[in-house]
């Protein structure tokens, strides 16, 4: 369903997972979604960009915020879509 240009790759279809390390922007508790600049995700041949990602059910949103930096996990969901899994604090890592 990727519209923008193409540019969602689907190089990785050999795992169900990749990890991202990245900025949250916003956070629509209501819908599940954050949006999050990451920098590039070489096992899906992401480069870096800024996109909304859905979220897991079992992730608690109220915890992350604006500016924050994170790691996520992503999963391939059923329509072929990453999710995010989990979402921990990045600390001080680049």
């Amino acid at each position: 369903m990727a519209t923008d240009s193409g540019s969602v790759q689907r190089v990785h279809d050999g795992r169900s997972d990749a990890h991202a390390t990245g900025t949250v922007n916003s956070v629509d508790a209501a819908a599940h979604k954050i949006n999050l600049s990451h920098g590039p995700i070489p096992a899906l041949g992401w480069p870096a960009m800024t996109m909304d990602f859905a979220v897991a059910p079992s992730v608690d949103l109220s915890r992350i915020k604006p500016g924050a930096r994170v790691n996520v996990s992503l999963e391939k969901g059923k329509g072929g879509m990453y999710e995010v899994q989990s979402v921990q604090p990045a600390g001080g890592a680049r």
